[in-house]
């Protein structure tokens, strides 16, 4: 049995105990969330890394989960397809999102025929390919290619530039041709120094 002078004395020892638990938890927490803070600002910094590449590419980007969801996109997807604001959402579906392009007047194409072989070439393991031109005469060169996860990204290229370069120069090209090939003087185009013939009209 304590003595009142012994009882005192454990009191004092377990409410010291005590407090010290109390100072050591308090410390582990306010360590705990120093480090919480830290790791915030940095996930936030990489998100907004991220988030400024992004929407810096020239490429529009949007990226499917594999239960056909929408997860992310940049602002030049969304400004090269004429989206209005709250047209597209995270969760919409790719049919969701075609029916958006249709409203917007930037897919001229058959919705089914295009998502039936969007999911044939998914499902294989492919990459799905191909050019658009919608109807305002821009060109889009749009690859989707399929994530390990069973997702996909797609990026959205305009291209109408590069198209219609490439018909001057084939224009350019084809009549250069012709003139070469109607000259009445014969022309010989060789190499140097190897003096191989490269070019001889008829």
């Amino acid at each position: 049995m304590l003595g009142v002078l012994g009882f005192g004395s454990w009191l004092d020892a377990t409410t010291g105990l005590a407090a010290g638990a109390v100072l050591v938890a308090v410390s582990v927490c306010a360590a705990g969330i120093a480090s919480a803070r830290r790791s915030g600002r940095k996930l936030l910094k990489e998100h907004l890394l991220l988030e400024g590449a992004l929407n810096n590419m020239v490429q529009g980007l949007c990226m499917f989960d594999a239960d056909d969801r929408l997860v992310m996109w940049n602002q030049r997807y969304v400004d090269m397809y004429k989206f209005g604001p709250g047209t597209i959402w995270v969760g919409c579906s790719s049919r969701d999102l075609l029916n958006a392009r249709i409203a917007a007047g930037t897919f001229p194409l058959d919705p089914d025929g295009y998502i039936k072989k969007l999911y044939e070439a998914l499902g294989e393991g492919r990459s799905f390919i191909l050019e658009i031109e919608l109807n305002d005469g821009r060109v889009m060169a749009v690859v989707n290619q399929p994530l390990p996860n069973g997702g996909w990204v797609a990026t959205h290229e305009d291209i109408t530039e590069r198209r219609r370069a490439g018909r001057e120069l084939e224009h350019t090209r084809n009549f250069l041709d012709m003139i070469i090939e109607n000259v009445p003087s014969p022309i010989i185009v060789k190499d140097v120094p190897a003096l191989r013939y490269r070019f001889i009209n008829r």
